[in-house]
């Protein structure tokens, strides 16, 4: 670990877990999770198709909890995913 990974001592982590999973609630309703079975359901009408689609639609939503928990476990640096993307392409504008 260099001297420019090393978390800065001034940067304040005010994410905690309770905080983390109120984003993924809100972002999960925000994103129609209330409407969205209406709408399969009218497209499909098939009780066992909708769940399946809802349990593929959890699998893929969990795939997507766990890429960040990955990335936070490896570069443990504050400023959220513009950091990691700033990791990912060095190069680029920051």
């Amino acid at each position: 670990m260099n001297q420019n990974d090393a978390p800065n001592a001034h940067e304040l982590r005010i994410i905690s877990l309770v905080y983390g999973i109120g984003i993924n609630v809100n972002s999960i309703i925000g994103s129609g999770i209330v409407t969205a079975p209406g709408i399969i359901w009218n497209s499909v009408k098939s009780p066992g198709i909708v769940l399946l689609l809802w349990f593929i639609g959890g699998l893929i939503s969990m795939a997507g909890s766990l890429t960040y928990v990955e990335l936070g476990v490896k570069h443990r640096i504050s400023g959220g995913e513009i950091k990691y993307l700033q990791t990912a392409y060095p190069g680029t504008k920051k």
